[in-house]
């Protein structure tokens, strides 16, 4: 169990580590749902699992030069405040609802992933103004207000902490879509 569980999880974290987002997301569930690992336990193992690839994915991307050292700041000190919120109410919220929230989570999140955004959305134009707000962080292809950095920083910590995934599964489209950040 434990080799099979070890080779899915390297799997999953290489595949999730080219796209941005750590591999948590397919990590987690496989745990709780292919090999019965408590949610509580899932979540925890896989958030410290995915430090190292984390770790060596940074460091490649350093040597390429492809690191926005502001951007990372702004993003990475309210996703950590939001980390250690989420982890919080992993240890308050029982069994059952954690697991409810995480598939409703998951669900919500294909959904979006599946629809195309749409920019006269209300949501849409207020992250739109917020955005538009100083200070900004300004580069040849993009703009981040440090407001919405902060805001999604922070949204993506709370994720991260509460279910185990890494917050890049939200940064990575957020950045993208809303910041026009390259891939």
């Amino acid at each position: 169990m434990y080799l099979t569980l070890f080779l899915i999880a390297a799997l999953v974290s290489s595949i999730g580590t080219l796209a941005g987002f750590g591999g948590g997301i397919f990590i987690v569930p496989i745990m709780v749902m292919g090999f019965d690992v408590p949610i509580e336990i899932a979540i925890g193992v896989t958030a410290f699992a995915l430090f190292p690839s984390s770790l060596l994915s940074t460091y490649w991307n350093f040597r390429k030069q492809t690191v926005d050292f502001k951007l990372m700041w702004a993003l990475e000190i309210p996703t950590i405040c939001g980390a250690i919120i989420g982890a919080h109410f992993t240890s308050i919220i029982p069994t059952r609802p954690l697991e409810i929230i995480f598939s409703l989570f998951l669900m919500i999140l294909s959904y979006k992933i599946m629809k195309p955004s749409n920019t006269h959305h209300p949501f849409s134009k207020a992250v739109s103004f917020l955005n538009s707000r100083e200070p900004i962080l300004k580069k040849q292809d993009y703009k981040v207000s440090l407001w919405t950095a902060s805001l999604f920083g922070g949204l993506s910590g709370i994720v991260a902490g509460l279910f185990g995934i890494g917050g890049g599964i939200l940064k990575t489209p957020i950045m993208i879509n809303i910041f026009k950040v390259p891939v």
